[in-house]
């Protein structure tokens, strides 16, 4: 028996010397330094302008509505906006489709890239503004279409380097009130005026039907010196806040930058989702919490924007500093806005996504499928369909997931709820591809062997999941391994909030949960699954040894504004390093074995987060929540199974 120490704070500082956290270490990516551009791909020799007949076998430059074929064994400059809507591009095994640094709009069909599409490169960033658009109606009954309809499909290179912001993403340094129009911020950032940024919520509730994000455009930058000596950006925004978002010693609101100088995106007129309405539905009893609403379940369901696929071990995919906008399809298993896709460990670890950000997405944010060892580090993730963050099979390792922002993420259909630990099993179907989607998450990690560090979640079902997979699902189902029992590789300054709103046993982290195949069907619980971890299995697939068995390690973790649960988790064994709980229903709920040190729980800080009306009560009114926002002492604010519980201060 492991023996849990609990350190109970509940002094605050001062808002003139706000930190992000008082015992958690929150990270952030170090600054990064613009050199002097160098190979640049624009400036290479040898290419052949796109604009000039020359260029091409048939004397003639193409034009709106044909498929175009580079010639082979050619690189051809795109260095002026291309006027109409082409069909497919297709970019042969020997040549090159390279942007200038300039000005430029290209509309197509799709991109099928066997040899190298190019814009700057890692040592020379584009500062232009290049928007690529991707068009097509979504199919109708069985219609296949190939891989690269409104798409970019990649079997060789894509390089796509725009000019990334220091940072992507950060938190205020006091708070923004309603009908403000400043945000003053925890680092000095190089944005600037025109970009537009997101003000992530602080309210209980991030979804669909009711949510306090706020999207607003830069008009003026400037700093503001704080009273340690520090100095911090200060923004002006075009319109005044609608909302309070707070900033306190126990959490501060998010602002992320979702403006990027490489655009790719799903055309307007074809990309949104036409079943929008109604946008709220009445509540289930098993589910109601504090409305009586939910998002409705068959709404959000026809979204088709374009999407990105790097295929095979071949292929290298690099972008940074890319808006990803209107992407992703509802449903269509891997139509992702970005996605690693089958490049085995060698793929992986040539390719990155680093500085993008992905808005209104219909269909997750970035997928890592079958590939191992990539980065996906700095990205602003906000408004997505489906699991964000997403590793797809279960047998994707030693990949880095490190200082993401993912926020205001939507399940698919009813979420998953019941009042007590066992959920009923939810099956695939045409509707719902990935049962999982029903508890959609900013980070869904079906494999712990990757390093996730620095990373926030908003909203979600909840924030970041760790379903249980006795085996490898999709194209890996025949794998033999586990991946439920593998160890964290590293887990360690995450941060969690406004989410495990629907399930009372959830957390806004969550290891628990099940997907599994059936007779060739996914089925997926969303209810408590004991997993266990180790060096070593009995078998492949099989459970774990006594003697190999190893902890689950969490550093540095921070929940804040639940109705349910800070931290679920169901398993055998369970280590937590320094951990922050603030305005939550129930700190922490951990079974098996449990060790816990330097633990900081505050069930109630003082502030009176926003949450939406129950019919019959006012709004804000705590108690309208029953039993996890009744303030009845420790007992309903941490509860573990086994381990006994000292505490040095009083309740």
């Amino acid at each position: 028996m492991r023996i849990l120490v609990l350190v109970l704070l509940l002094q605050r500082a001062s808002a003139d010397s706000l930190i992000a956290s008082e015992i958690v270490d929150l990270f952030y990516p170090p600054v990064r330094e613009q050199a002097a551009s160098a190979n640049c791909p624009h400036n290479g020799p040898s290419l052949r302008r796109w604009s000039g007949a020359s260029t091409w076998p048939s004397g003639s430059v193409p034009r709106s509505g044909q498929d175009v074929v580079l010639p082979a064994g050619t690189k051809v400059l795109i260095d002026a906006p291309l006027p109409g809507v082409f069909g497919f591009i297709t970019v042969p095994a020997t040549s090159e489709l390279i942007f200038a640094n300039s000005a430029i709009t290209v509309d197509a069909l799709g991109f099928k890239v066997l040899g190298a599409l190019r814009a700057g490169s890692p040592t020379c960033p584009i500062s232009s503004n290049i928007v690529i658009t991707l068009h097509g109606t979504r199919p109708t009954g069985q219609t296949q279409r190939p891989d690269w309809y409104k798409g970019i499909y990649v079997e060789g290179t894509l390089d796509l380097h725009g000019e990334q912001p220091w940072p992507a993403w950060t938190r205020l340094r006091v708070p923004a009130n309603r009908n403000g129009r400043e945000l003053v911020l925890q680092h000095e950032v190089d944005w600037r005026v025109g970009d537009v940024v997101v003000v992530v919520t602080t309210a209980l509730q991030d979804s669909r039907d009711w949510h306090r994000n706020e999207e607003r455009t830069i008009i003026a930058t400037g700093f503001q010196w704080m009273p340690d000596g520090g100095r911090v950006s200060k923004l002006t925004l075009d319109r005044a806040l609608e909302y309070d978002h707070y900033a306190s010693t126990a959490y501060q609101a998010e602002v992320g930058l979702l403006s990027r100088r490489i655009v790719v995106q799903g055309a307007a007129a074809n990309s949104p989702p036409t079943d929008t309405t109604p946008a709220r539905c009445e509540e289930t009893p098993a589910v109601v919490r504090v409305t009586d609403y939910a998002p409705c379940p068959n709404t959000y369901l026809t979204g088709y924007g374009g999407h990105v696929m790097a295929s095979g071990s071949q292929s290298t995919a690099r972008v940074a500093g890319v808006e990803f906008y209107r992407m992703g399809q509802t449903n269509i298993i891997g139509r992702y806005p970005f996605h690693f896709h089958m490049m085995g460990a060698e793929g992986g670890a040539r390719s990155y996504m680093h500085g993008c950000s992905v808005h209104e997405s219909y269909y997750r944010c970035v997928a890592v499928h079958g590939t191992s060892n990539t980065s996906v580090s700095e990205n602003v993730l906000f408004d997505v369909i489906g699991h964000c963050v997403y590793l797809e099979d279960g047998v994707e390792e030693n990949n880095k997931i490190t200082y993401n922002l993912a926020a205001l993420v939507h399940f698919i259909g009813s979420p998953a709820s019941d009042l007590g630990q066992q959920i009923a099993e939810v099956t695939q179907s045409a509707n719902l591809a990935i049962p999982a989607d029903i508890a959609a998450a900013g980070f869904y990690i079906t494999n712990t062997n990757n390093e996730i560090v620095g990373n926030a979640a908003s909203g979600g079902w909840t924030g970041f999941s760790f379903p249980l997979l006795d085996a490898p699902i999709g194209l890996h189902r025949n794998v033999a391994m586990k991946p439920s029992a593998r160890p964290m590789l590293r887990f360690e300054g995450n941060s969690a909030h406004s989410s495990s709103f629907w399930y009372q046993s959830a957390g806004a982290m969550y290891f628990g949960g099940k997907l599994y195949i059936e007779n060739d069907v996914l089925i997926y619980d969303a209810g408590r699954q004991e997993r266990d971890t180790c060096t070593k299995l009995l078998e492949p697939d099989k459970g774990c040894r006594t003697t190999d068995d190893l902890w689950m390690t969490l550093r540095s973790t921070k929940v804040y504004l639940t109705m349910g649960n800070g931290l679920t988790h169901w398993g055998k064994r369970v280590e937590i390093i320094k951990y922050e709980a603030s305005d939550v229903g129930l700190g922490l709920s951990i079974l098996g074995f449990d060790w816990v040190d330097q633990m900081l729980v505050q069930c109630r800080t003082g502030l009176a987060p926003q949450l939406p009306c129950k019919a019959g009560s006012g709004c804000n009114d705590w108690e309208t929540a029953g039993r996890y926002w009744t303030s009845r002492g420790f007992e309903w604010c941490v509860r573990t199974s086994t381990s006994k519980i000292i505490l040095p201060s009083s309740w």
